[in-house]
């Protein structure tokens, strides 16, 4: 199936463009979304839940997708895990082909997201550091473990049974809330691998 993908940042501005150029595409169905690039997008991640393979999602252009480079390339890989599709009208990109230009254009992405990903690692360690220097740093609590009490070790305890049924990191961020990251971290330290 051919979905679209439409959204803009207010319910000031107009979907009326990308409309017409889904439309023109041949989407099957389109999930319009009036809501900021930094904020929830609840129709795209429904979206993203129910495609299969050999789905495609249309979108205008890239940004459509996410937040920032880190998260459009999540998206990516996560269609691709799906071995769905994903077009782009304007910058052209079609996943589905053994395209040379979608090809550079994701891996453009990868990299910047990589080097997006280590400044904020960069400006975090040097924070810490100041903080460290002025008396002020105590370190992270963490929050969800083995150990927890209340909804943290529910939410905790659901985490380790998603991820025993092989649930994938991106779903239980979705039906828990946590980051990825912390998903990660549990994983990890519960060595959690899947197949």
């Amino acid at each position: 199936m051919i979905f679209g993908y439409a959204r803009v940042s207010s319910n000031e501005q107009n979907l009326d463009r990308q409309l017409k150029e889904l439309e023109a595409y041949g989407c099957e169905d389109i999930i319009v979304e009036k809501q900021s690039g930094v904020m929830a997008r609840p129709e795209f991640e429904n979206l993203l839940k129910y495609i299969r393979k050999n789905d495609v999602v249309v979108c205008h252009d890239l940004t459509r997708f996410g937040r920032s480079q880190i998260h459009i390339l999540q998206v990516i890989q996560e269609l691709r895990e799906k071995q769905a599709g994903l077009v782009t009208l304007k910058e052209r990109i079609d996943t589905r082909e053994d395209n040379p230009y979608s090809d550079l254009i994701v891996s453009i992405f990868s990299a910047t997201a990589e080097f997006e990903r280590k400044m904020i690692k960069e400006r975090q360690r040097e924070g810490i550091e100041i903080a460290k220097n002025k008396g002020a740093y105590k370190g992270g609590r963490k929050r969800y473990h083995s150990g927890a009490t209340g909804k943290e070790k529910v939410i905790y305890d659901e985490v380790i049974r998603l991820l025993h049924q092989q649930e994938s990191v991106m779903n239980i961020h979705r039906r828990t809330g946590l980051s990825r990251n912390t998903i990660y971290n549990i994983k990890h330290n519960k060595n959690i691998n899947r197949p």
